[in-house]
């Protein structure tokens, strides 16, 4: 059984100064007290150092700037300057709960050479528009179906969010953290790359880090876009991996249905969404499959 009483917290933060401090104050609740605080500047292209030289806290924190080269390196180069013996990651713009550390430490103490992964929910509280709502419904979906899943994802189903979730650090170091050549879908890779290597997967829908991520229609389609592309990008550097997942395959969509999607894919409906005009005049149940039919005419 492992003995993990401590922990070294790291987070990534690319023109992240009004996001990180919430992010901190949140760590600054924890339960559980024995870990570091290594915040990464990927690049310092906003006002982040000054924010955090005004930063007054309690915690065990370091700060490492440099030169700007996307998530991977980020998080990579936050690895390599923790000191203790279990890595957790965080986003520059999530909230850990209080107990948020504490449960992954306690998982790790009773499975070995795994991975846990939390639940990156939007908070419905802070979440002002209509697209904002529906974006949070949309994440608690998503892993409704991991929720039921007892022990280890399986193959199926395997799932890892870079913005909550835990490792090792000697099961990093052997997987070779995150891939330098990727700057999206980074988790995805490692995920897959880790269940090849026989490290299990959990998913713990309790072990909560609140995403406050403020989008806009407009702003999630660009999102999906860039998705898009980075799995393109996955897929040309190492095809073997979508050889071996067919479910990540690209799929050809007939000519009727890109014609159908291609009519929800116009900037109308954007500016019907983001100015929530729908939202007077439909219910809801009809907005979000709007919703959908837009943003995945979009993602086509």
């Amino acid at each position: 059984m492992n003995t993990f009483t401590s922990a070294s917290v790291i987070i990534p933060s690319y023109k992240g100064s009004h996001k990180f401090p919430n992010t901190l104050k949140a760590l600054e609740m924890q339960t559980f007290g024995n870990f570091e605080v290594i915040l990464v500047v990927d690049s310092s292209a906003d006002d982040s150092l000054e924010v955090l030289g005004r930063t007054s806290t309690k915690l065990n924190i370091t700060i490492v700037d440099r030169p700007n080269q996307g998530r991977s390196v980020t998080r990579n180069t936050g690895a390599a300057v923790a000191t203790r013996e279990l890595l957790i990651f965080f986003d520059d713009d999530t909230r850990p709960e209080p107990d948020c550390v504490a449960k992954h430490i306690l998982h790790h103490q009773h499975a070995q050479n795994s991975i846990l992964v939390g639940a990156v929910p939007e908070d419905y509280s802070l979440m002002k528009t209509d697209f904002q709502q529906y974006k949070a419904y949309l994440s608690r979906k998503w892993t409704t179906p991991l929720e039921k899943v007892e022990g280890p994802l399986p193959e199926a189903r395997l799932f890892l969010t870079a913005a909550n979730f835990s490792i090792s650090a000697h099961s990093f170091q052997q997987l070779g953290g995150f891939d330098d050549q990727l700057t999206d879908a980074e988790d995805f890779d490692l995920a897959i790359r880790a269940f090849q290597h026989g490290i299990s997967i959990y998913f713990n829908a309790r072990a909560i880090a609140w995403h406050d991520d403020f989008i806009t229609c407009q702003s999630y389609i660009k999102r999906l876009q860039q998705y898009k592309s980075a799995n393109q990008h996955l897929y040309l550097i190492k095809p073997q991996l979508y050889a071996q997942y067919p479910r990540y395959q690209r799929t050809s969509v007939n000519r009727a249905k890109r014609l159908f999607y291609s009519s929800f894919a116009q900037k109308y409906w954007i500016q019907l969404i983001d100015a929530s005009l729908l939202h007077w005049i439909l219910p809801r149940k009809v907005r979000y499959k709007i919703y959908d039919f837009v943003t995945t005419g979009y993602s086509l």
